[in-house]
């Protein structure tokens, strides 16, 4: 091993910890949003790129002292991790929903062969020396807690998370990103005797390489970084603008019977006449509203920003009710995600008992997580709805047959890298081939935004002129 050998094992483990760290802050801070941000595919590419060099340095650290079983081992829980990282990414950010059930098993066998390489850290020759035991004892840990939170997530299903677990997630995540703590420190060592034994080394185009490597590696983790940090204050910020639009809308929860809380807005008809009845729009927002703050909901609903509009207010009198997610949880038709939909419904009765509601006249409309959440609403209880709005979403095949009846207007763009186009397509040619006739729009430059809705007109006259049966 030469000493740029162990500068750059040292530089792109450290850079790795760094990065890695900074992703935990940003997880502490936002949850499972982190997804949702536009810049986290690429972050997550680079941050895996950056591991997996400086681990190459650690594989020729343990061939070059002959560790021959935490050699190996070290590279067939490399490629579990890595197995496990491509189903992650293809499956949920590409997304290729289709692919989502192979990340639970790829899961569980990155943590059996991470556990196993632990214990050749410790138990094989490589266990002598102090600092790779250390990590050997550190990679057990780690894994042990990840095992932990995959069991008790699997237990809690299918309702939302708990904010125990979430936080336990947190922390979890932030233990894991400091196992290559350990090799940093021994690699250190390792140049310190090289360096008091005054050992020369000649450097080589391979070690230039790493260098430059290095350094692009810096720039793309800089860059990368600051966009990060930059969404997740978006997210954790509300704009005024959105404090103004949330302003005319009543603070409200709900809480059942079991204790279940959903918190919501509720926006009363401008000139509200409890003589009379009015339609009710529930407007199930998309990733950008996910929260416990009871406003961040109107950050991800057009519908209830299109609906607390002066013009509109004056022009479509109804209520707008406007239910906000918690983290971790989904409206439906994500299996990855506890739905909340019953509670939803819940609410939804509750209301209709307190206020002056046309049941014929009940309209769900939504984006992204919220238009997954439409096309669920509709798919199992057709018989509420008077029409609905998916945007940007994907429904169940198997409930197509359901929503014969139900005034549909689907919304897609054919561009949309966070939710396939396909969605929206296979739905719609599954209801057309039971027998329905649902309105589809697509956008053939559009992508994953509600810029078709707005740029559509006659969309809410559409929507409130439905009435059912």
């Amino acid at each position: 091993m030469r000493r740029d050998d162990y500068v750059s094992g040292m530089y792109f483990l450290s850079l790795y910890v760094l990065a890695a760290v900074v992703q935990s802050i940003v997880i502490f801070q936002i949850d499972f949003q982190i997804y949702q941000l536009s810049s986290f595919s690429q972050w997550i590419l680079v941050l895996a790129a950056v591991l997996l060099v400086g681990f190459a340095v650690v594989l020729k650290y343990f061939h070059h002292k002959g560790f021959r079983a935490v050699f190996i081992l070290g590279i067939i829980s490399m490629a579990g991790q890595l197995l496990q990282l491509t189903s992650f990414y293809v499956a949920f950010l590409l997304p290729i929903k289709e692919l989502a059930p192979f990340y639970p098993p790829l899961t569980v066998l990155s943590l059996a062969l991470a556990f196993v390489y632990g214990l050749g850290l410790i138990f094989s020759s490589a266990g002598k020396n102090y600092w790779l035991k250390v990590s050997g004892i550190f990679t057990l840990i780690a894994t042990g807690l990840a095992a932990c939170l995959l069991i008790w997530s699997w237990v809690e299903q299918p309702n939302p998370l708990s904010p125990e677990l979430i936080k336990f997630n947190h922390w979890v995540t932030l233990v894991s990103s400091l196992l290559p703590v350990p090799l940093i420190v021994l690699f250190y060592k390792e140049l310190s005797m090289l360096v008091r034994s005054k050992e020369t080394s000649v450097r080589s185009k391979v070690s230039e390489s790493f260098f430059a490597l290095g350094a692009i590696a810096l720039l793309l983790i800089l860059i990368l970084g600051i966009n990060l940090a930059t969404e997740s204050y978006g997210v954790t910020h509300v704009s005024e603008r959105t404090k103004a639009i949330a302003e005319p809308f009543e603070t409200r929860r709900f809480v059942n019977e079991d204790g279940d809380t959903l918190l919501y807005r509720l926006l009363l008809p401008k000139y509200y006449d409890p003589g009379k009845r009015y339609p009710m729009v529930i407007c199930l927002h998309g990733g950008a509203g996910w929260g416990t703050d009871n406003i961040r909901q109107f950050d991800g609903s057009l519908f209830a920003r299109l609906l607390a509009n002066t013009a509109n207010r004056e022009k479509f009198a109804a209520f707008v009710f406007v239910p906000q997610c918690p983290p971790g949880s989904s409206w439906g038709n994500l299996p990855d995600l506890p739905a909340i939909d019953s509670l939803v419904f819940e609410s939804i009765e509750a209301l209709e008992a307190e206020f002056s509601i046309d049941q014929s006249r009940l309209y769900v409309v939504g984006h992204s997580l919220g238009g997954y959440g439409t096309w669920n609403f509709i798919g199992k209880h057709p018989e509420k709805f008077a029409a609905a709005i998916p945007v940007a979403g994907e429904g169940d095949l198997k409930q197509a047959e359901n929503m014969l009846e139900v005034p549909i207007w689907a919304f897609h763009g054919a561009n949309d890298r966070n939710v396939p186009v396909s969605g929206s397509r296979d739905m719609i040619a599954a209801i057309r081939k039971a027998g329905g006739n649902p309105r589809y729009t697509e956008s053939p430059h559009g992508g994953h935004s509600w810029d078709i809705v707005t740029d559509t007109p006659g969309v809410l006259d559409w929507l409130f002129a439905q009435k059912r049966e």
